[in-house]
């Protein structure tokens, strides 16, 4: 399992994804955590998710093989962008 860390603004929107790069029997997972440890939700088997963040502070994203036990290579991607409010 890794963990990373980013800075988000309150409604920011954020997509985020995690996909396996080698041959290995891995399907990648990455879960979204906001600044008070509350999981938001993830992503199953190299899939992407779309959030607005509800709040400003540090986000947390942990990646994993979806059975813990795999290891190999990965792509882990965030997009950001502020919200309009239009």
């Amino acid at each position: 399992m890794d963990a990373y860390a980013f800075t988000g603004a309150a409604g920011d929107i954020v997509t985020i994804s995690a996909v396996k790069t080698d041959d290995g029997p891995a399907c990648m997972e990455a879960f979204l955590y906001d600044p008070t440890g509350t999981l938001l939700g993830g992503t199953f088997c190299n899939g992407q998710r779309l959030d607005i963040l509800s709040a400003a502070g540090t986000y947390t994203i942990l990646v994993n093989d979806d059975g813990l036990r795999a290891t190999g290579s990965y792509n882990l991607t965030l997009t950001s962008s502020a919200c309009s409010g239009g």
